[in-house]
């Protein structure tokens, strides 16, 4: 019979056996997954001890090691409010990278817009529109809709305020996000209909109201300038119905009664306007005279149409832009427009179809044309800087010099204390980080510094250039043997400079260690 002893040793001893075992998995596993190293490039002269490092050469390392890492894809996000609107959008700072992020599978929840209100007047209504072009669900773009306040300029109210109603003062910022219908819609249909990330979202804002029934539609001030009605009208109703139809169930639901839109099929099918070119129509007048042809109500391609806003799917929260045809009879019936058929995900991962209207006339053309007036010679404009051409917005101005005869240019000019500005169109980069040349790196307020700040004698070098002076030359001796000579860097008696090299420093263990790779760079 075997005592305890020895059994309580063979126990420990497996037990410990076990133990180291799991550490060295653990272990193993730890090095299957290194963190990633940072990698960085330093501007050093030859005669230099590459391995010593200055505090300011570190965080220079450190500060640009993270521009040079694998740049990440990122979701455009292409801004189309006009700027004659008094507000002004962006992406709220706080959640922008996680929103551009492509690896980010819960951007959209991450969405939110900051709107501020930069006018004079309170804002009661607002809508926008996010498009997603890559995305089109039936012919009809894909988008997400964001909607501060309740009473719009085409719903029941007008746009005209209740007591109740909470404006957005002058001077205010709020911040929007989507609503949890949209999110849901948007994480159903996606599985289900393998829809890609977008890559690109396009803000608009659709709908502005200052809450007395003014405002904006798109770019365009409301109400739209109305023209009297024509002298001759004619009684006739159009319905033009398109053969491009709502992703939802087709259902025989009272679209006047609210309480149908609870429980039951999916949506209310209504006939919508203008959603495509191939649009069918079906025209029914009853004229007292003569047909009116719709064709004649406004100019070019636009249509005449009635705006409004209706809750057409079931699973939609809130009411969506719709568009109707009609007959060109009287003025104050609707507007000149272009519209546009898009559609938003609901709840239940299906899309609904709505019709985007943008105004492109003053109302229809009446009967007898009103004579044009002799026009007024237009001053000349004054001449503008290109946006595109803008060196950066940090420090940079459009001036303009005005010449003789009423001549003008426009030009950028930038001020920068002890250096360059940066210049992003010539020199991409992250905004903070690039827009310097060789040579140089941004300070953090867009102004290009020279790396090499003092020349071999001590002087500083050109701030702009970053070019030692060029010395006084000697007058040549004769030579006691008749050989060469010359100045530091060749003995070709070409000039005065020292060579620089990019050096190559990795992020090992809290210290950087030359990777023993080098780049010349040039001789100063």
């Amino acid at each position: 019979m075997s005592s305890p002893q020895p059994i309580r040793l063979v126990m420990a001893m497996v037990l410990s056996i076990a133990v180291l075992v799991a550490l060295g998995l653990s272990l193993d596993v730890g090095h299957t997954a290194p963190a990633k190293q940072l990698k960085a490039k330093l501007l050093r002269p030859a005669n230099s001890d590459f391995s010593k490092l200055t505090d300011a050469e570190k965080d220079y390392l450190q500060t640009h090691a993270a521009v040079q890492e694998e740049k990440k894809e990122e979701r455009e996000f292409e801004n189309k409010v006009p700027g004659h609107l008094p507000i002004k959008v962006k992406l709220r700072a706080e959640k922008e990278k996680a929103a551009e992020d492509m690896a980010n599978d819960r951007w959209h929840r991450d969405l939110e817009l900051e709107v501020k209100n930069t006018g004079d007047k309170p804002i009661y209504y607002m809508y926008f529109i996010l498009e997603m072009p890559e995305i089109n669900p039936g012919g009809a773009t894909l988008s997400f809709t964001l909607q501060y306040g309740k009473r719009s300029l085409f719903g029941i109210f007008k746009g005209r305020a209740e007591a109740e109603d909470i404006p957005l003062n002058p001077k205010d910022t709020l911040f929007l996000r989507l609503d949890d219908g949209q999110v849901q819609g948007w994480e159903i249909a996606k599985a289900r209909d393998k829809w890609p990330q977008p890559k690109r979202i396009v803000i608009e804002c659709q709908e502005l109201n200052f809450g007395d029934g003014t405002g904006f539609l798109h770019a365009t001030p409301w109400p739209v300038p109305k023209n009297k009605p024509p002298s001759q009208a004619v009684h006739s109703s159009l319905t033009l119905i398109s053969d491009i139809r709502s992703n939802h169930h087709r259902t025989s639901k009272n679209p006047i009664l609210e309480s149908s839109l609870n429980g039951g099929e999916s949506a209310i099918l209504w006939p919508t306007t203008f959603r495509s070119e191939n649009l069918t129509s079906t025209l029914t007048s009853v004229a007292t005279a003569s047909t009116i042809s719709t064709e004649l109500c406004c100019p070019n391609d636009c249509r005449f149409v009635s705006v409004y806003r209706a809750q057409f799917c079931y699973y939609c929260s809130g009411d969506l832009p719709h568009a109707d045809g009609m007959a060109c009879l009287y003025d104050f019936d609707g507007i000149c427009a272009t519209v546009q058929l898009k559609s938003v995900v609901c709840s239940d991962g299906n899309s609904c179809t709505y019709e985007d209207s943008y105004p492109c006339g003053s109302g229809p053309i009446g009967a007898t044309p009103t004579p044009s007036p002799t026009p007024t010679p237009t001053p000349t404009p004054e001449p503008t800087c290109n946006p595109a051409t803008k060196p950066n917005n940090t420090n940079c101005v459009c001036g303009i010099t005005y010449g003789p005869l009423g001549s003008a240019t426009a030009e950028w000019g930038c001020a920068c204390t002890g250096g360059t500005a940066a210049n992003y169109p010539q020199f991409p980069g992250t905004q903070g980080y690039g827009g310097c040349p060789q040579g140089k790196y941004n300070n953090g307020s867009d102004c290009c510094i020279c790396i090499v700040q003092n020349c071999p004698d001590g002087s500083p070098v050109n701030s702009s250039t970053c070019q030692c002076p060029t010395p006084t030359p000697n007058p040549t001796a004769t030579p006691a043997n008749g050989g060469g000579g010359g100045y530091e860097g060749g003995g070709d008696g070409g000039g005065y400079c020292t060579e620089y090299f990019w050096v190559w420093y990795v992020w090992i263990n809290n210290h950087w260690v030359l990777t023993g790779d080098r780049d010349y760079a040039g001789c100063w």
